[in-house]
């Protein structure tokens, strides 16, 4: 059988599609505090890898659990830890 090549064409498009979307916002525990190393999408990152905004440090530290706002960098190797966020 023959391929679509609709189906060929769309799945072109869906893959060339998503190579310049910037990396997107996401969540992220805070597995250690001292020394800082939080946890995203399974995998434990260390400050090597962390940028974190000024505000955040300045209002309170970050504790063991604390759920963060982060965006990956382009290459998604270093995380900018955004916001600290809690449940309204």
């Amino acid at each position: 059988m023959k391929n679509n090549p609709y189906s060929t064409m769309l799945g072109l498009m869906r893959k060339h599609g998503t190579i310049d979307n910037p990396p997107s916002l996401t969540l992220a525990t805070v597995s250690s505090s001292t020394p800082l190393k939080i946890k995203v999408s399974g995998v434990e990152i260390d400050t090597s890898n962390i940028l974190i905004g000024e505000h955040v440090i300045k209002e309170k530290p970050l504790n063991t659990g604390d759920t963060v706002a982060i965006v990956p960098s382009n290459d998604r190797q270093t995380f900018i830890v955004l916001a600290k966020v809690v449940r309204a």
